[in-house]
């Protein structure tokens, strides 16, 4: 199963199309559907000390008179993650209902009552998203200025981030920093690094890839990339607005 979303910019901004395909190919079977009661999410998770960077995204899509849950897991990068669907139902408060309880299995919260996400230990954290289309873009940035990366900052490898998800990103950064700077332990070191690539996943390769954690330099330069990224997508928004 193939999964595309795209935002129908001609109707309403809560509007979402979705293409989903069963099977490969030509052949494959297509419909098109949208997300139901706003029930979409991207969840991310990062260990750096066990080396585990994994996503799962879920969304309800309905079509016609179906409500479909459905999921797509696995590690941030690596390649053939397919969408699967958890269940299907005619009534869109059953589908609702199912949506929550995988979204509360993951995350430890409640999803009727978002003011009150927290992160959990061993649990998925909730990203902010925006829509792809817009000039939101990360192409000003030169990876080759990142000394010491195993990846892209350009990428947002589970879709586009907000920008409120950045700034938990860069916060997560100036704590990195601040370890660095009391001397803590490399436990703590990797415990605030590992919520950088929770909060801003990064696609560091497949599973045999190191999530790093990141020197002292390569830290403040990254915190500089994401900075200038902030200052990007605030120009384009009051471009947007004139």
């Amino acid at each position: 199963m193939h999964l595309v979303v795209k935002t129908d910019l001609k109707s309403s901004p809560s509007v979402v199309l979705v293409i989903i395909r069963l099977g490969m190919g030509d052949a494959a079977a297509a419909y098109e559907g949208e997300i139901y009661g706003g029930c979409s999410c991207t969840l991310a998770q990062a260990d750096v000390e066990k080396n585990t960077n994994k996503f799962f995204m879920l969304r309800l899509v309905k079509h016609k008179k179906k409500y479909r849950v459905l999921s797509r897991s696995g590690r941030v990068g690596a390649t053939g993650s397919q969408w699967k669907e958890e269940a299907n139902f005619s009534s869109g408060k059953r589908a609702v209902a199912r949506f929550s309880s995988i979204f509360n299995e993951k995350t430890g919260n409640d999803w009727y009552d978002p003011e009150k996400w927290v992160p959990k230990a061993n649990k998925f954290t909730f990203l902010e998203t925006v829509p792809e289309e817009g000039p939101f873009g990360l192409l000003l940035l030169n990876p080759d200025s990142i000394g010491g990366l195993n990846f892209d900052p350009r990428e947002m490898p589970l879709g586009r981030l907000s920008k409120n998800q950045i700034l938990l990103g860069l916060k997560a950064l100036f704590a990195v920093e601040m370890a660095y700077q009391t001397k803590a332990s490399d436990e703590l070191k990797m415990k605030a690094m590992s919520l950088f690539y929770t909060r801003y996943p990064c696609n560091v390769g497949g599973n045999r890839k190191k999530l790093l954690l990141l020197g002292r330099p390569a830290v403040a330069e990254l915190r500089e990339a994401l900075s200038l990224t902030l200052r990007m997508l605030w120009k384009a928004i009051i471009n947007k607005s004139d």
